[in-house]
């Protein structure tokens, strides 16, 4: 029996939950989906997807206690 598996959200870590918002929504052509805190003070979750049936990407605030090392971009 073969399984199919779609990617359906990627979270990305960044250190500018709003410049990624804007990036995706204005230059990248990308729907809001979400734009929640998560219940650290000043932090919040952003989706956004693409136009048509596709995967979404999830942005937030990198935790700089694991990924203090990785510079802007580390992320592919």
């Amino acid at each position: 029996m073969a399984v199919d598996y779609e990617l359906e959200l990627v979270w990305i870590p960044v250190s500018d939950v709003d410049r990624a918002k804007r990036f995706y929504l204005e230059q990248a052509g990308f729907d809001l989906l979400v734009d929640i805190p998560n219940g650290l003070p000043g932090h919040r979750i952003v989706q956004v997807t693409p136009p048509g049936p596709a995967c979404s990407i999830g942005v937030r605030h990198r935790d700089h206690r694991r990924q203090a090392r990785l510079p802007a971009g580390a992320v592919r």
